[in-house]
């Protein structure tokens, strides 16, 4: 069973990580060395967001990262290799 919260972590990281790197090319001109700083946050909250996805997000049957983030439960999804259909928690 896969955890939802690592899920949705996952896509919170990931977005922050965007906010971020919008936010820096925002403030690029007028605060070079905050820009700096939101760059280097954009980059660690996407590698984090990447690792929560390949540790915790895995199918179930063969263990493979084949598992999309998904913020609830709406719709039917299967693993590509081995055909398990996803089952989250609440």
């Amino acid at each position: 069973m896969i955890k939802r919260k690592h899920a949705r972590l996952s896509i919170v990281l990931l977005l922050s990580g965007i906010v971020c790197l919008l936010l820096g090319i925002a403030f690029e001109n007028t605060f070079y060395s905050f820009a700096i700083v939101v760059y280097i946050m954009s980059v660690v909250l996407v590698a984090a967001a990447v690792v929560v996805s390949f540790k915790y997000l895995k199918c179930p049957g063969c263990r493979r990262r084949s598992s999309l983030p998904q913020w609830s439960g709406g719709g039917k999804h299967k693993c590509r290799y081995c055909g398990t259909e996803y089952s989250y928690d609440k």
